[in-house]
């Protein structure tokens, strides 16, 4: 194929990884591409802290690529947050109990509750332990509850009309939020593909 993305977790580039990481990018460089990479933050296109490496290849003779620069938010969390929540996302006592011992001792001072910013959308978001409902989310959402899928998709940069064709095929919320956490940002995509191809 004339392009190529790659898409991973930015440890893909640490120490550990990057022999590999490397290795693969002289393999396609072998095969006539040339590769471009970078770490991307989700928070600089929507509200949500999550770093991902980027790797752009290009067959051929082309115009040298350029990673998008970062789009001023106009949005924070609150503004993807639904009006009306159901109960049943609601955490019980024993949970916020829980989840309290993860939590920073001082709130006012957390940089998710200043910045609006949710932290990384991962698919732990799927289990219903205080454990694995982030404190930092709450801290971000100013509410002790688990965030709706449709607010998991929203933190993704997907539109409501998109997310109603998601939900109306009956996708039970645990694989709702396995989709979200195994997601790409859109509006990442969406400004790779523009420098890209236009």
């Amino acid at each position: 194929p004339k392009y190529l993305l790659l898409e991973n977790v930015k440890n893909l580039v640490n120490k550990r990884f990057k022999p590999d990481f490397d290795k693969w990018l002289e393999y396609l460089e072998n095969l006539g591409y040339t590769n471009y990479w970078k770490i991307l933050n989700a928070k600089d296109f929507v509200p949500q802290n999550r770093e991902r490496v980027f790797v752009v290849s290009v067959l051929g003779k082309h115009v040298p690529f350029e990673f998008p620069k970062s789009i001023p938010l106009t949005k924070n969390i609150k503004d993807m947050l639904e009006d009306e929540v159901d109960v049943k996302y609601y955490m019980s006592d024993k949970c916020i109990g829980k989840m309290k011992r993860f939590a920073p001792k001082d709130l006012s001072k957390s940089k998710y509750l200043l910045e609006g910013i949710a932290p990384t959308i991962t698919t732990e978001l799927s289990h219903h332990t205080g454990k694995n409902v982030s404190p930092k989310l709450c801290i971000a959402m100013e509410e002790y509850r688990r965030i709706t899928p449709r607010e998991t998709f929203r933190l993704m940069g997907m539109l409501d009309c998109d997310i109603d064709k998601i939900q109306s095929i009956e996708i039970s919320d645990t694989q709702q939020y396995k989709l979200a956490g195994n997601s790409i940002v859109v509006p990442v995509l969406e400004e790779i593909f523009r420098n890209l191809l236009c």
